[in-house]
């Protein structure tokens, strides 16, 4: 028997049709997991949990050190690494985006903020045109027509016609408009963090997970993370223990509250779920 108790609170939008009757939206699930446990020596950390993150979907886990945020977070991302009972389905399309808590830069990488945003989209460009030149002289077709169209679709699947536009607007949503050229190696550490979130919310933008991002931000970095959160349509997970994204987000106007309890220590997870 663990010591402690596991809250989960589901904060759920409701959307109303014409005749002022709640309007039913069929969902997609990213991340499920059904009667989960798991365990260090001599610590149990989930004993049976439950929950679903659903698409498009905002939400985080919220508790203090040691409550097996992270844990749960590397079993999303690498689930073939851990011996647990119970399931976890991860069911995501595309990469997962990973922003991490801490990050190093390479102070010779001498490159400009719209570069370093651009470059996934480059080499997505670059590879699109080195096939089309093999297909002007290849006899064999097939094999480099599926490549091409492999290419292709990972570039239209993060909006690539469009990439170029997508950054300044994302800039700007940041407060970052006037910074796509100046060097990484020029930004402080709070505008670096906002950059590694908009790079992510570009290149994954089905599914992220962000673990601690609003660590060592001042309150206009802070604002203009939430900014950032707020305008993203693809599903977010983030781990915190700072509520205030949450209570000042201008997307969550009514919700219906409903609340679990299950066996872990202290830790809360709350699920935002945003109609669209």
């Amino acid at each position: 028997m663990l010591s402690g108790h596991l809250r989960i609170v589901a904060l759920r939008k409701l959307c109303y049709n014409e005749r002022g009757k709640i309007k039913k939206r069929k969902e997609k699930f990213m991340i499920k997991a059904e009667k989960l446990s798991y365990s260090f020596p001599q610590k149990d950390l989930y004993n049976k949990i439950s929950f679903t993150l659903e698409d498009d979907v905002h939400c985080a886990f919220i508790g203090t050190n040691g409550t097996g945020k992270s844990t749960l977070v590397d079993m999303i991302l690498h689930p073939d690494n851990y011996l647990y009972d119970g399931r976890l389905i991860v069911d995501v399309p595309g990469r997962i985006g990973y922003v991490s808590q801490f990050y190093s830069l390479d102070e010779e990488k001498e490159v400009t903020v719209f570069d370093y945003l651009s470059e996934e989209f480059v080499r997505l460009q670059n590879e699109i045109n080195t096939i089309c030149d093999e297909l002007a002289t290849a006899d064999e077709l097939d094999e480099l027509m599926e490549r091409y169209q492999n290419v292709m679709d990972q570039f239209q699947a993060i909006d690539g016609d469009f990439y170029e536009s997508n950054i300044r607007k994302q800039l700007k949503i940041a407060n970052l408009k006037d910074y796509e050229n100046h060097l990484l190696t020029n930004l402080s550490g709070g505008e670096f963090k906002l950059i590694q979130v908009i790079r992510e919310m570009m290149i994954s933008p089905k599914f992220i997970i962000m673990d601690e991002p609003d660590v060592f931000l001042d309150f206009e970095h802070l604002n203009a993370l939430k900014n950032l959160i707020n305008s993203h349509k693809g599903t977010l997970l983030v781990i915190t223990h700072n509520r205030y994204l949450f209570t000042v987000s201008t997307k969550f106007f009514i919700w219906r509250m409903q609340s679990f309890r299950s066996l872990m220590a202290h830790m809360w997870i709350t699920i935002l779920h945003c109609w669209r």
